[in-house]
């Protein structure tokens, strides 16, 4: 795509707003790809939408638990209440075997309802404690897909995880943004979506 129709794509998606549901940001290191996730979070936090950054490796022990209390006043979103996931730093030793939607499956899905159920798609639970301490596990329906942002650095990984990520949410459209080293002051972007 063109620099200000990816512009637009990507204003659009931190609006919440438009088809795209699921964007992938790759690039080589220095290329600005965290620089522009935190940028599209930022964007739509000033439209007061809640968003949550984190880590891969966070998100892994985010799904290996089984469900999330709500956030307290002084915390960030939980990914159960986000409308827009930023999930970084991916390693590509977590993709390196063959069955990639393998590997994506351990890193989004959870038994929370008996279900393929995504951590994101996970309500979060009550925030009132039992009497013997707990938390209760969350009731009620599976919530709505928010958006996601996966930042990937290998651009082999991040092709192979983009159509992964494609068939695994089907009903979340993808916009794949590459981008290229850094030029001086000017970035190169290409987009597929």
């Amino acid at each position: 795509a063109k620099l200000p129709a990816l512009a637009e794509s990507i204003d659009t998606f931190a609006a919440g707003s438009g088809a795209i549901r699921q964007l992938v940001v790759s690039g080589p290191p220095a290329s600005g790809r965290t620089t522009l996730a935190l940028a599209i979070g930022g964007e739509a936090t000033t439209r007061r939408r809640k968003v949550r950054y984190l880590s891969a490796t966070r998100l892994a022990e985010k799904t290996a638990y089984a469900w999330e209390r709500a956030s307290d006043v002084e915390q960030p979103w939980q990914v159960g209440e986000a409308e827009l996931v930023i999930v970084d730093e991916i390693p590509v030793a977590m993709f390196a075997g063959p069955d990639i939607a393998a590997a994506l499956g351990a890193l989004v899905d959870c038994d929370w309802n008996s279900n393929r159920t995504s951590v994101f798609e996970r309500p979060v639970g009550a925030c009132v404690p039992q009497p013997d301490g707990s938390f209760p596990p969350p009731a009620g329906a599976v919530r709505e897909m928010p958006q996601v942002v996966w930042v990937v650095d290998d651009q082999a990984l991040a092709d192979r995880l983009a159509a992964a990520i494609a068939a695994r949410f089907p009903g979340a459209p993808l916009l794949h943004v590459r981008l290229a080293r850094a030029i001086g002051s000017t970035r190169v972007m290409r987009a597929e979506g």
